[in-house]
């Protein structure tokens, strides 16, 4: 975060965010968090009005380090 030149990325992703803005690597934590639980309330909403059924796929992989992954994807209409 404290980074130029992420600030830079940051900066161009975001530009509301702006030169007066830019946050420590907690504050960014804590964006990530409550984006993630406004992202995971409007995901619950979509699924409970899903119109049929929901189907879901999953992967596990780990990389060269050996840290285990998991994926789950879901489908509806």
């Amino acid at each position: 975060i404290e980074c130029p030149e992420f600030q830079r990325l940051i900066r161009l992703l975001r530009p509301e965010i702006g030169e007066t803005s830019l946050f420590h690597r907690m504050k960014a934590c804590e964006m990530i968090i409550e984006q993630w639980q406004e992202y995971f309330i409007a995901l619950k909403k979509d699924l409970s009005n899903a119109q049929g059924k929901i189907c879901f796929t999953s992967d596990l992989w780990s990389d060269f380090k050996l840290r285990p992954f998991m994926a789950i994807t879901a489908h509806w209409i």
